[in-house]
């Protein structure tokens, strides 16, 4: 699949707002209620939209790659998975490891926000424990040296299932939708996977050259109706928590 280097570049602009959000947590608490929060230009730092983003983004790419297969098959998905895993575990042991080495020989001094992490130090037992990203041993973030693995957590569960979502989906995207929707409401699944149902969805209504057609008097009201599901949250919290009720997140129909 040849890369798309607009989605690079949202990935990027992802990136830095969830560095800007744990900078504004950790470096600049006082702003945790100030006007700027209840702007349009809360989604330069708002972490949670981004995270929801990269989902979307996950379940978009590695659908386009799966759709110009003609014929799936066992190798194809041996493959797939394979692909997934040294894509995700190497940089994640990495990591993991490092941060290890550093938090035992350099002591971690942490205030506000960033306090309540690495309060006490795993054993090697349960370093390895934590290489385990499905299985998330311990899964309380607290205990855990990179919390925010979380995310990677879902990246490796759905992998495993989106190729035979894909496949299953082609001829009826909405199937998808609906079965996702119901695991989530009524089986307890993991609220951010429907990122990642979106972002098959998407694909799944792509032509051949992986762009969505869409007709030139529909551009400005979708722009407006995105907007409207990324910015109410900012100025009616409670009233979107309410709506998530039924939308599971709002952020993520609007990123979508």
């Amino acid at each position: 699949m040849n890369r798309l280097s607009y989605l690079d570049s949202s990935r990027g602009l992802a990136s830095l707002a969830v560095l800007l959000a744990h900078f504004q947590l950790t470096v600049l608490p006082q702003y945790n209620d100030s006007w700027i929060q209840k702007t349009p230009l809360k989604l330069l730092f708002d972490g949670e939209a981004a995270v929801l983003y990269f989902f979307i983004l996950s379940g978009y790419v590695l659908t386009l790659s799966i759709k110009k297969v003609e014929n799936p098959n066992i190798l194809f998905y041996a493959k797939f998975i394979l692909k997934r895993i040294f894509r995700i575990y190497p940089a994640f042991i990495f990591a993991l490891f490092a941060s290890f080495l550093l938090l035992k020989f350099i002591p971690c001094q942490t205030e506000g926000w960033l306090s309540r992490y690495w309060t006490t130090l795993p054993d090697f037992t349960a370093l390895i424990k934590q290489v385990l990203l499905i299985v998330r041993l311990p899964n309380d973030p607290l205990q855990r040296i990179l919390p925010h693995d979380w995310t990677l957590s879902i990246e490796m569960a759905v992998s495993i299932l989106l190729p035979f979502l894909a496949v299953a989906s082609k001829k009826s995207p909405l199937i998808l939708l609906l079965f996702s929707y119901s695991a989530i409401k009524f089986l307890h699944l993991d609220p951010f996977v429907w990122g990642f149902s979106l972002g098959i969805f998407i694909t799944l209504l792509t032509t051949k050259k992986d762009n969505l057609q869409v007709n030139r008097k529909w551009k400005i009201p979708l722009f407006l109706i995105a907007a409207f599901l990324l910015f109410t949250g900012y100025l009616f919290p409670e009233t979107m928590q309410l709506a998530d009720k039924v939308l599971i997140h709002h952020k993520s129909w609007g990123l979508a």
